[in-house]
């Protein structure tokens, strides 16, 4: 189907097959009042460049893909200063399976100070490319947001804004990957935010570097790192978690998360056991700090380049490990840490943890740059038989408090020790004393 010239026509509505062996859909001055819709039985392709193109100051009202669009070479939707002025909406599959040229291989393309009104990437959808899955170059824009909750995929790049592009923002509860890079903003291109949601539902496969761009893990999500971050700042909300790793990078990049505003943790940033994480610039903390730990040198660790404040309400937890061989006494150092300076306050740090056996205090060390951990007793075997009325076994729980606070002996008992510091209550605690 072409359309030129300064032809008009209203909407395009297909649920059979357009294929063309240049373009399936070709606008070139040409206008779409209102729609183009491929439904779900619907194929639309283009052999040599793209199923959808625009070129030449062409418009559409927006586009709807429930079928498949894709490209041999180019993409499965290319704009050159042209227009959608609604948004692209995908729940089935958009995407370019080869490259005829360094600039294609894109599922959806604009260039040319190109723009649409946002793109919206559904549950179930795809959008990919053999290069990039979305790419804007040359001052092209989506004036509103990109919103993935499907998976958009470059043999590269995920997301690529070059050239003086932007978005109005980017909010992502799906799959973004590339090779080398998740998302990729050069310095003079806008991605406003990114906006993580979703209950362990976002994944980011491959860096992220956006270096004017504000991540946010919004409140009530759970979020992961994969890969590397470098971005203008990190914000994990009230009520969000972020599961932190070691991120290394896929680009060459820093691994860990680089800040140039800060690192802001006001939910719970969780770290597991044996895990170092790295933030390179400042750390703000009012919310919680969670380590998993299983022994005094194996546990979660978090390492600052910047600057570390502890604002009001900071508190730190610990995920005792199911084999652990910790023992009262036991101190693990440097928990959270800088290399610059880290300013306390918060006042006294609270501890909390799954341990009905082990409590951890937790106090800055004497250089002041540092917070450790020291495991202390919590519930003695004793007092957990006695508050659960088993007075019988009183006897068999003074023998094991002795074993607990001795630490390891090398023998059997350690794995005795082991199986009652990771119950996390004082019946628990009773009920296992009872069987043995």
């Amino acid at each position: 189907i072409k359309i030129a010239s300064g032809s008009t026509v209203g909407s395009i509505t297909n649920s059979g097959t357009i294929s063309g062996w240049y373009n399936g859909i070709y606008l070139d001055n040409g206008t779409v009042t209102g729609s183009i819709i491929n439904n779900n039985s619907g194929w639309i392709s283009g052999s040599t460049y793209d199923g959808i193109r625009l070129i030449s100051g062409s418009s559409v009202g927006s586009i709807t893909n429930g079928g498949t669009i894709v490209s041999g070479y180019t993409a499965g939707i290319a704009l050159y200063n042209s227009t959608v002025t609604g948004n692209i909406t995908n729940s089935g599959l958009i995407a370019a399976t080869g490259m005829y040229w360094s600039g294609g291989g894109a599922g959806i393309l604009l260039s040319s100070s190109s723009s649409v009104g946002g793109i919206i990437n559904n549950t179930g959808g795809t959008i990919s490319g053999i290069l990039t899955g979305i790419a804007l170059k040359s001052g092209s824009s989506v004036t509103g947001s990109i919103t993935n909750s499907g998976t958009i995929s470059g043999g590269s790049i995920g997301i690529r804004l070059d050239s003086g592009s932007s978005v109005g923002g980017l909010t992502n509860s799906g799959t973004i990957s590339g090779s080398n890079y998740a998302i990729y903003v050069s310095t003079n291109s806008t991605l406003a935010n990114l906006d993580l949601t979703g209950n362990n539902t976002a994944h980011l496969l491959g860096d992220v570097l956006a270096q004017n761009t504000d991540v946010t893990v919004k409140a009530g999500a759970t979020f992961g790192n994969t890969n590397a971050f470098d971005v203008k700042s990190f914000t994990v909300e009230s009520g969000a978690t972020f599961n932190m790793g070691a991120g290394p990078n896929t680009s060459g990049m820093t691994d860990g998360v680089t800040v140039s505003n800060g690192f802001t943790n006001a939910g719970t940033v969780a770290i597991a056991d044996a895990t170092t994480a790295t933030i390179t610039g400042d750390y703000t903390q009012s919310g919680k700090l969670s380590i998993g730990a299983s022994s005094s040198s194996s546990y979660g660790k978090l390492l600052v380049t910047g600057a570390v404040t502890l604002s009001s309400g900071a508190s730190f937890d610990v995920n005792v490990a199911n084999i652990n061989t910790l023992a009262k006494g036991d101190t693990l150092s440097g928990v959270l840490s800088s290399s610059t300076s880290l300013t306390n306050n918060a006042g006294t740090l609270t501890v909390t943890d799954n341990s009905a056996l082990f409590n951890f205090t937790a106090a800055v060390n004497s250089n002041g740059n540092a917070v450790d951990l020291t495991t202390v007793a919590g519930t003695s075997v004793l007092g957990s038989v006695t508050s659960t009325g088993f007075n019988a076994g009183a006897g068999a729980a003074a023998v094991l408090d002795g074993f607990v606070n001795g630490g390891a002996t090398g023998t059997g008992m350690d794995n005795v020790v082991t199986a009652l510091g990771q119950l996390s209550s004082a019946q628990a605690v009773s009920d296992a004393v009872a069987q043995t």
